[in-house]
């Protein structure tokens, strides 16, 4: 953090816009809910004097904290005469709530952080374009803040054991396919993050629930030294997909405890998760012999046709295949009388097999899978069922495990 002045109060001139987008990145690691440490609620703002061969410059960060993600917004570039460095927490939702509702234009702002007094930040704006020219403002507001000295550091990095640099959309797509399978269990604290492993040339991104796996593999695709194998938070998952712009290329540094995402808009640090990631790998088939294509749009139309039918508890469905006679979707409520039957729609080759899934989980797959032909491969009706594209090799490997069915069905 930077050295702060005790009794400071500096001017400046910077973009409305710039400042607007800054906070909003930073308040996405603001605690959703009432935080342990109350001050957390503020956004904090920096501001730094940084000497060069043409002079000294100044620059603005936004920071926002939740002790376990911490976003710092790349350096705003201000107009000033100071050269004091000072610093100020005040409330993210006020300050973002009045930059919308303010014309795009560069603000008069001035910061006071002073012992005698209550911190506050003030803000001096044009309401019209029309006296854009005039050099005074016509709108000031002053928010109040507090002592920058009371916010958290963050935490430490530490010892760093891989640096890799990984293209936007890479992470963009593994982080997309993997994040909606993740567990909201906080008793299984591994399972409610994606466990991303860099080995050699290969990216790995994988998440389940304990009832669905979904494995995206990417080779050649990053650039870097070391291999780690770290479980990143949802949070810092979904902070991502928010900020990274999938042109860019995204530097990532993994500790033992941390891992720092460098985007263009700033800086992602967040906690990692100290847990052992199930092993996976069990339950992935070695051989899946008895293999079903179908196309994508009319499988999924047939299970949301065969949930109307199923029991509104379990969603169960049966598969009944059969190479030699024709396969059959089947769905039945016996509390209300209700069943359905349909004829498979895709080709089958294997042996006579009987297996049930959820609904539910299944529908969830055949929308997100981005092909047109699925093919879902199994082994027996008491192992895991694999669903991939049929169309080509796209590295995303998703797994469903089956259900015990009745006797009736």
């Amino acid at each position: 953090m930077s050295t702060v002045v005790t009794s400071s109060l500096t001017t400046m001139l910077l973009s409305s816009a710039a400042l607007l987008k800054a906070a909003q990145h930073a308040q996405l690691a603001v605690p959703s809910h009432q935080p342990i440490v109350p001050i957390l609620e503020n956004l904090l703002l920096s501001v730094v004097a940084r000497p060069s061969e043409f002079g000294t410059y100044s620059d603005m960060t936004v920071t926002g904290y939740d002790l376990e993600h911490r976003f710092t917004s790349r350096p705003l570039p201000l107009e000033r005469r100071d050269t004091d460095n000072v610093a100020l927490c005040v409330p993210g939702k006020q300050l973002i709530e009045l930059l919308r509702n303010l014309q795009e234009q560069p603000l008069t702002v001035k910061m006071l952080d002073c012992a005698t007094s209550s911190p506050s930040l003030h803000i001096n704006a044009w309401l019209s374009h029309s006296l854009l020219n005039s050099g005074n403002g016509n709108a000031r507001y002053e928010l109040a803040g507090e002592q920058a000295n009371d916010y958290p550091r963050e935490a430490a990095l530490g010892e760093v054991v891989a640096t890799l640099r990984i293209p936007a959309h890479v992470l963009l797509a593994g982080l997309t396919a993997t994040l909606p399978v993740t567990s909201t269990d906080e008793l299984r604290p591994a399972m409610t993050g994606v466990l991303i492993t860099v080995h050699g040339h290969t990216l790995e991104f994988a998440a389940t629930c304990g009832h669905r796996l979904v494995v995206m593999t990417k080779q050649d695709q990053h650039e870097g030294t070391g291999e780690a194998s770290f479980i990143v938070p949802r949070k810092a998952c979904e902070i991502l997909l928010k900020l990274m712009d999938k042109r860019e290329v995204v530097e990532v540094l993994v500790s033992k405890t941390q891992v720092l995402f460098k985007l263009e808009k700033g800086e992602l640090q967040a906690r990692l998760i100290d847990e052992k990631y199930p092993d996976f790998r069990n339950v992935i088939p070695a051989e899946n012999p008895n293999v079903l294509v179908v196309h994508r749009t009319e499988m999924l139309a047939a299970v949301k046709r065969l949930m109307i039918f199923s029991n509104k508890t379990t969603y169960h469905i049966a598969f009944d295949l059969d190479a030699a006679t024709g396969s059959q979707l089947v769905a039945e409520d016996l509390d209300f009388q209700n069943k359905a039957t349909e004829s498979m729609p895709g080709t089958y080759a294997g042996d006579v097999l009987k297996i049930g899934f959820n609904a539910r989980f299944l529908r969830f797959f055949l929308e997100k899978l981005p092909c047109q032909s699925v093919r879902i491969s199994m082994s027996s009706s008491s192992r895991a069922a694999v669903l991939q594209s049929a169309d080509a090799d796209d590295g995303l490997m998703c797994l469903l495990m089956p259900v015990m069915l009745n006797n009736y069905m």
